[in-house]
């Protein structure tokens, strides 16, 4: 890519910005198919992570036994001598939860504030020594403190719907964080079963093991593929903005070379054919600031050339009849780029293909879709 042409229109037209992959995706459902085969599915995590988000907001503290609890409470006031030990947010609580007294009401209150992050130091978070440091480890389950689901019927549908996120492998990625996750998960269905289950262990196991998913690196062949199909999506996102505005010589030789290396990059990889892709990159190389003319250049034909990208971008149109009327533009001195050819040719397999030595690509064509 010609990195200097790229920054220079970046820095002229600040208006004006590529779209993102992401945005790609939301507006594309074919493209959003090809990137989530190659492990790219922001969408998905998205749900993903709203659903635990959920998970979250069912937690209801409720206090089984105050005077236990109040008993509990004095004995954790025993270590405010050593405040190191303590973690900032469960000192802050501890000092809530006295303040509220005698008052049941505001101590559920202040127990509700953060009931999957805030604990009581040493009523519900216990201090254990291994290896030399202390570790704050919280309950499987708790005497007189209840954090669980206020809805379980609905916990338990929320948890179906994360565990079908999860359920099947894919591809692109490495499988035992995957099926950590099903664990995590399968591990909250057994606690609905149990009286006095304390969820927020298990929650928080689920959301760590989640980020372990989403932090995982992709499968090579699989990080490679995203690599070449996020690095043509970008540079044609740069060309197609690009082609808005008038362009000088130079700008319009830059984007041209840059627009035709990423569509030979695109039809030589197999991997990343897809039909909205195609038409995608046939669509910007028809934009009217890459035609090339001859003296012969004429108005009719850069209107043609404006009907035949609609069709293309519409995705309905038949490749060898455009490839007719391609050529018949340039023998009036409208031309094209000759990867253009191989891009509608990728829609009709072998034969078209053959046509066009040039731009063939390796390997076998896959079926128009």
């Amino acid at each position: 890519m010609n990195a200097v042409w790229i920054g220079r229109f970046r820095k002229r037209r600040k208006d004006q910005t590529p779209r993102s992959l992401a945005q790609l995706a939301r507006a594309n459902p074919e493209l959003a198919r090809l990137l989530a085969r190659y492990g790219y599915a922001p969408e998905e995590r998205e749900i993903a992570r709203r659903l635990l988000e959920e998970l979250k907001s069912l937690i209801r503290t409720d206090v089984t036994d105050f005077p236990t609890f109040r008993q509990a409470l004095r004995a954790a006031l025993r270590h405010e001598d050593d405040p190191s030990r303590y973690e900032a947010l469960d000192r802050q609580l501890l000092t809530a939860v006295v303040a509220a007294g005698d008052d049941d009401d505001a101590v559920l209150a202040v127990l509700n504030r953060n009931p999957i992050y805030e604990y009581v130091p040493f009523v519900e978070r216990v201090p254990v020594t291994r290896g030399g440091e202390i570790m704050w480890l919280t309950p499987v389950d708790h005497g007189c403190i209840l954090k669980r689901p206020v809805d379980p019927a609905k916990f338990a549908g929320l948890l179906d719907e994360l565990d079908k996120r999860f359920r099947n492998s894919h591809p692109a990625r490495n499988d035992r964080p995957r099926i950590q996750v099903v664990e995590a998960i399968d591990r909250l269905r057994r606690e609905l079963k149990r009286e006095r289950a304390y969820f927020p262990t298990g929650i928080r196991l689920l959301d760590a093991r989640m980020a372990a998913y989403e932090s995982e690196p992709l499968e090579p062949q699989a990080r490679q593929a995203l690599q070449v199909l996020t690095d043509i999506l970008d540079r044609m996102e740069v060309i197609r903005v690009t082609c808005g505005a008038v362009l000088a010589a130079p700008d319009r030789q830059a984007a041209l070379r840059s627009a035709r290396e990423a569509a030979s990059k695109y039809i030589a990889d197999a991997r990343l054919w897809n039909p909205w892709m195609t038409n995608h990159l046939a669509g910007i190389l028809l934009s009217p600031a890459l035609l090339e003319t001859s003296v012969r250049k004429s108005r009719r034909g850069r209107q043609t050339a404006a009907l035949i990208r609609s069709e293309i971008e519409n995705g309905f149109y038949d490749a060898e009849e455009l490839i007719r009327r391609i050529r018949r533009l340039e023998e009036n001195g409208l031309y094209v780029s000759s990867v253009l050819y191989g891009l509608l040719a990728l829609g009709r397999g072998d034969k078209l293909l053959a046509q066009l030595p040039a731009t063939k690509p390796a390997g076998r064509i896959a079926p128009r879709r």
